[in-house]
């Protein structure tokens, strides 16, 4: 047997049980009520670049050939910069390969 035809039985036994045999006098336990999940809202920033002619048809194009959007793209791109982990670094860990390291 097929498991949809197991399943198929399984479904027509419970309705036997439940309806046809009323003598059973078996209760079933009404659901469970769950409450509502909290949404929280997202305080969100807007920003503006501006492109010219020729980089708008760039972009436009890029988003057509990868199935995309100009906004996923340019989200996709500055989000290594915009994580969690860019935030925690502090200035002194930025070493210019051209300075020289006196004390350390």
């Amino acid at each position: 047997m097929l498991w949809y035809e197991h399943c198929l039985m399984f479904c027509q036994t419970i309705v036997n049980i439940f309806y046809l045999r009323p003598e059973l006098n078996i209760d079933v336990m009404p659901p469970r009520k769950t409450r509502k999940k909290f949404k929280r809202r997202l305080k969100s920033k807007s920003i503006t670049v501006k492109l010219t002619g020729q980089q708008m048809l760039s972009l436009n194009n890029y988003c057509k050939l990868h199935d995309t959007t100009p906004n996923k793209v340019i989200k996709a791109r500055i989000s290594p910069f915009t994580s969690v982990r860019f935030r925690q670094l502090s200035k002194d860990r930025f070493v210019l390969p051209n300075q020289l390291d006196l004390f350390g």
